[in-house]
Parts: structure tokens; C-alpha cells; sequence
């Protein structure tokens, strides 16, 4: 095989990664209180980056050709997103501004009231989100204080 071909497959795939994460900055935009969260130098489009290659990764099913994500699907690509997340933040000292952004948005929607309600396996991640979210938050608040104390 040429190395034209090569090429065309690597840019196909990555104009296929943009147009999903395109999708998926849609549906998060679309929840107006999600905005506010975006205060600082990253982006929605950043976050939804991110998810959409951590979802291509480990479940590329969720990123079926749709124009739409309905509420469902969007909670199960935050969810494994969330999960990858705090997974690769632990290894940081430090997690980034989009890892931050990535758990807090994740967050939003697990907390959101969904009408109709989300069917009972979607109820069970909400929780799961959101118990996630409160044991890093922990783990953020532990080692600020641990470095803290270090310093005396």
C-alpha cells in the first residue's frame, strides 16, 4: 500500500474524530448552565475533543452517525469519559484545567433532572457520576492539604 493511501485513511479518521466531536460539543452546548464553566482558556470544544477520543478508544459504538446525541447516550460517553479521567488524573500531581472541566461537566449532567426521566440503568450511572465525581473531588481536596502540610 502507498503512502497516499496511508495518508487519506489517517486524515479520513481524523475528519470522522472531528465531526463526532463536533456532535458532542452540540449536545453539552445545548444545557445553557454548562457555559458557565468555561471561563478560562479551555474551551467546550476542547472537552468534547477529549471525550470523543477517550469514547472512540473504549466504546466507538456511542459515536453511531447521528446528528443528535440523545440525553441517554451523552450520559453514558461522560460517564466513561469521567471514568478514563480520573484514571489518568491520578497519576498527575496536578490535573489539567480540561481533566477539571471533563469531571465537571460529567457532573452537571449526572446531577441534571431529565423529563422523562431516564430509564432506571441510566438512574444507576447518574448516581455512579456522581459518586465518582465526590471521591476525586476528595482525593483533590487530600492532597492539597498533604502538600500543605508538607510545606510546614
Amino acid at each position: 500500500m502507498s503512502d497516499k493511501f496511508h495518508y487519506r485513511r489517517a486524515l479520513s479518521g481524523k475528519w470522522q474524530m472531528a465531526e463526532h466531536a463536533k456532535t458532542v460539543e452540540s449536545a453539552i452546548a445545548m444545557e445553557a448552565l454548562v457555559h458557565q464553566y468555561f471561563g478560562g482558556a479551555t474551551t467546550i470544544g476542547a472537552v468534547a475533543n477529549r471525550i470523543t477520543e477517550l469514547v472512540l478508544a473504549s466504546q466507538p459504538e456511542l459515536l453511531v452517525e447521528q446528528h443528535d446525541i440523545e440525553p441517554g447516550r451523552l450520559l453514558q460517553m461522560l460517564a466513561l469519559a469521567a471514568q478514563s479521567t480520573v484514571l489518568s488524573s491520578l497519576e498527575e500531581e496536578h490535573p489539567s484545567q480540561r481533566s477539571m472541566l471533563i469531571l465537571t461537566v460529567a457532573n452537571h449532567f449526572a446531577c441534571k433532572q431529565y423529563h422523562p426521566e431516564l430509564e432506571p440503568p441510566l438512574q444507576a450511572l447518574q448516581q455512579q457520576i456522581q459518586t465518582l465525581h465526590q471521591h476525586w473531588q476528595n482525593l483533590l481536596t487530600q492532597r492539597r492539604a498533604s502538600q500543605r502540610n508538607m510545606g510546614r
